[in-house]
């Protein structure tokens, strides 16, 4: 197989660019401060984040790069921060274990996990630490969402749980950020410290991302589906419905069984996707553990569910795979 040379786009032109000085950008956020766009990216191989003024889109300025803390001595690897929020003059970081195979740190480095907050309105140039919240017992904080307010969506590990569970924070205070409640499947609580390693979680449920609209938090839930769940109040996060997408779609060498769900617009639709396949790390000569040779692919997908009744959403299309 050979790497693309190429961006491969459609409809799309190259405006600006910049090399990041070498800290490839993954999630990126971007807020209008001072008359200026400031965009924040976070590193998908570095720990830490760069803020670029992006005001003139043709001539993105690199303003500096944020170092993001390091917590084990003689440690300087294997810290994950490659998720990211802004809104309200607030950035919000998420922090976990690296995955080894993907981004070519030694494997099993220790990481701290859980969230920070950062202000981003006194100075968008200079993001100060305000607060900070542990979520041990896992890999961390892999994604979270936050639109500005009081609170913020996190999925997150936690102590008694197996993986990714959804995390609602309270921000009243940004300097002690605090937890309003937290929701998952039952098959999720488990006693004593979880041993699923790497790759095998993708066979278990987990939420793997949370976007929310009007109340209602629409999770990408691996192994259970596109889950939606009315959150006006906080506390107590209420399940509405739920369709199951993964089988048949997902698993395999793929990554997330089922990686996003965004409401589309206001309109009673959501669009779902699984996560491709990471064909480099199935080449067929494993034979055990996570990347080991498989006999077929199950088909991965972008779908629309529509949720006019939210009790019984239904996948009602696939978008079709190119030529």
């Amino acid at each position: 197989m050979e790497r693309r040379k190429e961006p491969l786009m459609k409809n799309m032109a190259l405006v600006g660019y910049d090399d990041l000085d070498g800290r490839p950008a993954f999630q990126m956020a971007m807020q209008k401060a001072n008359g200026k766009y400031y965009l924040y990216t976070a590193s998908w191989r570095h720990n830490g984040w760069t803020v670029l003024d992006v005001t003139d889109p043709a001539s993105p300025r690199k303003v500096r790069w944020v170092q993001g803390p390091w917590f084990y001595e003689g440690i300087r690897d294997g810290q994950n921060t490659c998720k990211i929020q802004v809104a309200d003059g607030l950035m919000i970081t998420a922090h976990g274990t690296m995955a080894s195979f993907l981004t070519g740190c030694a494997p099993n480095l220790p990481a701290w996990c859980g969230m920070m907050v950062w202000d981003v309105k006194t100075d968008p140039k200079n993001p100060k630490l305000l607060g900070q919240f542990e979520c041990s017992g896992g890999q961390g904080v892999h994604r979270s969402f936050y639109s500005g307010g009081r609170y913020a969506y996190l999925t997150g590990c936690c102590e008694g749980y197996e993986s990714f569970i959804l995390r609602i924070m309270d921000l009243k205070d940004p300097k002690h950020p605090r937890e309003a409640s937290r929701w998952c499947v039952p098959e999720q609580v488990i006693r004593g410290e979880s041993k699923t390693g790497f790759g095998e979680h993708l066979k278990k449920p987990f939420v793997h991302a949370v976007t929310v609209k009007d109340d209602v938090a629409y999770l990408a839930y691996a192994n259970v589906g596109l889950v939606m769940l009315d959150v006006r109040d906080k506390k107590n996060p209420v399940f509405m419905g739920k369709v199951p997408l993964n089988p048949p779609f997902g698993r395999g060498a793929s990554g997330a069984p089922v990686h996003s769900a965004f409401p589309l617009g206001d309109r009673p639709y959501v669009v779902v996707s699984t996560e491709g396949e990471r064909s480099r790390y199935f080449d067929g000569k494993k034979e055990e553990g996570f990347g080991k040779k498989i006999v077929t692919q199950a088909m991965n997908m972008i779908g629309i569910v529509e949720i006019t009744d939210p009790g019984e959403p239904n996948l009602i299309s696939v978008f079709p795979y190119r030529d």
